[in-house]
Formats: C-alpha cells, sequence, structure tokens
C-alpha cells in the first residue's frame, strides 16, 4: 500500500500532460504546460519541470526496489514476488500498443531506472531548479552559459540513468532526443 501511494504521490507531482507518458506519441502535441527553455544562444532545448517530490515517497520506492531485486535474485521467501513480477511484465505489454512482453527482470530494470532518477540532487539539479522557478510569466527560460553547462551534465546523468541496461543505440539516440546532439554544431 505505501508503495502505490508513494508513486502516487510522485505521479501527481507531475503536470496532467505528463503523467500519461505516450501523450507526445498518440496526439503528436507536446505537454501544454510546459516551459520553453533556451540556451544563451537562442538553441530550444527539452522543456523542464520542477515538481515537489516528497523524499519520504523516493525511499519507499527505494525500499520496493530492494525487495524487487530479492525477488529476482530468487531469495527465500520471494518465490511469489517473483511471479508477480512476472504477471506484471505481461500486463506492461497489454496496457499499450507496440509493447512487448517482459520478464520480471525488465520490470525491475523500469523502477531502477526510474527511481536512478528521482535520486538525482546534486548542484547541477539545484542550478537547473533555481533557473526553472525563475521562469518569467509567458514560461520561458533562458538559462545562463552556467546553467547551460549543468543542464547538459545533469541531462548526461539522466540519460544515463534511463538508458541502463539497454543498447548503446538507445542511449545515443535519447541523447539526441532528449537534449540534442552535443557532438556537432548547435543550430539555433
Amino acid at each position: 500500500m505505501a508503495a502505490h501511494a508513494a508513486w502516487t504521490g510522485i505521479s501527481k507531482a507531475l503536470p496532467e500532460d505528463l503523467r500519461a507518458e505516450r501523450h507526445p506519441a498518440d496526439n503528436g502535441e507536446e505537454a501544454t504546460t510546459g516551459n520553453q527553455v533556451f540556451g544563451a544562444d537562442g538553441y530550444e532545448y527539452t522543456p523542464l519541470y520542477a515538481v515537489p517530490v516528497d523524499p519520504a515517497d523516493v525511499e519507499v520506492l527505494v525500499e520496493l526496489l530492494a525487495h524487487f531485486r530479492k525477488a529476482l535474485a530468487r531469495e527465500k521467501g520471494y518465490t511469489d514476488l517473483h511471479s508477480l513480477l512476472d504477471q506484471a511484465g505481461e500486463w506492461f505489454s497489454d496496457e499499450g500498443r507496440d509493447r512487448v512482453p517482459e520478464q520480471a527482470e525488465g520490470v525491475v530494470n523500469r523502477l531502477a531506472r526510474s527511481v536512478a532518477v528521482l535520486q538525482l540532487q546534486d548542484d547541477d539539479a539545484q542550478a537547473l531548479l533555481t533557473a526553472v522557478t525563475g521562469a518569467r510569466p509567458n514560461r520561458r527560460i533562458v538559462l545562463t552559459a552556467e546553467q547551460e553547462r549543468a543542464a547538459e551534465r545533469y541531462f548526461n546523468r539522466v540519460i544515463t540513468a534511463v538508458t541502463e541496461g539497454k543498447p548503446p543505440v538507445e542511449r545515443a539516440l535519447a541523447r539526441f532526443v532528449e537534449f540534442g546532439d552535443t557532438a556537432g554544431p548547435r543550430q539555433p
């Protein structure tokens, strides 16, 4: 029950358009409540959101992840949980089109990636939080040079977290799609 309440609390903290992960794919639109984020040179980055997440909710998910990992390791007393995780992988494929059924490991990996992102708390995250909370009324954010460097470092850590265990091509694609390809010249 605590895990469900924690996940619900985190989900409710997100802007409504971001609660449904397929929103942009289903209707071809970005979230309407988002900020526009620009570098000093006018380059438009991925929208940023500041949401209040209760650290206690994150801790509940960390504890849940520990139990899930015990189930994957097939520790004594976790057989039923392992079966439930396998069923959750099958349910995941039923919830959306183009989803491939997962096994227990895939379910646990998705939770691990989410928890890793929720735990990213550092100076770079604080710099971005300052930028987002100081957004103009028109929701336009122009990052300073230092905030832009912080954003690049932060999103590299986010991309690493969300692509953990996936093929290198997915990490490269995520870097291109999520934050822009920093390997070559940017087009403002």
